[in-house]
């Protein structure tokens, strides 16, 4: 997924809309579907969403989902410690493993 159309050699309806639901709470779509070719690579079904104007991350489709190769993350404010701990304090100890451990399923761990 890219927002940069000019990348594409053609940039199609997408059949079935993608949308990505992404850590900060927030959805990307893609709309668009196409073609991206350079003079090194060839990539077809790249899906285009013109919203966010960045690049977050790259990495390949496998089966329904996306794992990231490369993360590129805009800077957010910082958060003070007692800020973050009451947070992580607040959660239940199977969710916060389950998100420590990258949200693996639960039949990965014992409770």
């Amino acid at each position: 997924m890219t927002p940069h159309s000019s990348l594409f050699t053609n940039l199609d309806p997408a059949p079935h809309p993608l949308n990505i639901h992404i850590a900060d709470g927030s959805t990307m779509h893609g709309n668009s579907l196409g073609f991206v070719s350079t003079s090194t690579l060839s990539v077809p079904e790249v899906f285009h969403d013109p919203r966010t104007g960045q690049e977050l991350g790259t990495g390949p489709r496998v089966g329904r989902m996306f794992p990231v190769n490369n993360l590129h993350l805009p800077p957010v404010a910082p958060v003070s410690v007692a800020a973050a701990t009451a947070a992580v304090s607040s959660l239940p100890s199977l969710a916060l493993w389950h998100s420590r451990l990258g949200h693996a399923p639960s039949s990965r761990y014992n409770s």
